[in-house]
């Protein structure tokens, strides 16, 4: 049972992770995944299948191991897997000053002047960098509306 768990962890982590790769557009990655998360996969199956144990028991290894391999691959994804935000923000309450202040700290930013006091101002970000610019942002206008969409990059002529 311990062995159908670790499989199912280890299993379950790489398709979350192909997942993501598969998102990002990463072809080549995500097949190099999916060869070893089927294999083992049908380990762990082959385990659970010429097993003594108690069936009962195997199922909840089976998904315990499942939710873990869930969890796990998420966080190895938010360190692995590169990535960008495309922020848009409403406010009031940010200024110029305020915009000047995060373009200082190496923010990509446009804005758009919707009214005297109004601003719509839109973000590229690295996802690593994103908790941090929520918490600058919050401090500037704890009550601004964000919207966040995971972006996908179609080509870089920078590189």
């Amino acid at each position: 049972m311990v062995k159908i768990f670790f499989a199912r962890i280890i299993d379950v982590s790489l398709n979350t992770v192909r997942t993501m790769f598969i998102v990002k557009g990463n072809k080549i990655w995500a097949t190099v995944i999916a060869f070893f998360e089927i294999l083992v996969w049908y380990y762990a199956v082959r385990a659970s299948i010429n097993t003594d144990a108690n069936m009962h028991l195997i199922a909840i290894s089976y998904a315990f191991g499942y939710a873990t391999g869930t969890f796990l691959g998420t966080i190895i994804n938010d360190f692995f897997v590169d990535g960008i935000y495309t922020v848009n923000i409403l406010s009031d309450k940010i200024k110029r000053k305020d915009i000047r202040y995060l373009r200082r700290e190496g923010y990509n930013i446009s804005v758009i002047n919707c009214s005297d006091d109004k601003y719509i101002i839109n973000v590229t970000i690295n996802k690593k960098r994103y908790k941090k610019f929520l918490q600058t942002l919050k401090k500037l206008d704890n009550k601004c509306l964000i919207i966040l969409n995971d972006a996908k990059i179609a080509y870089n002529g920078y590189k």
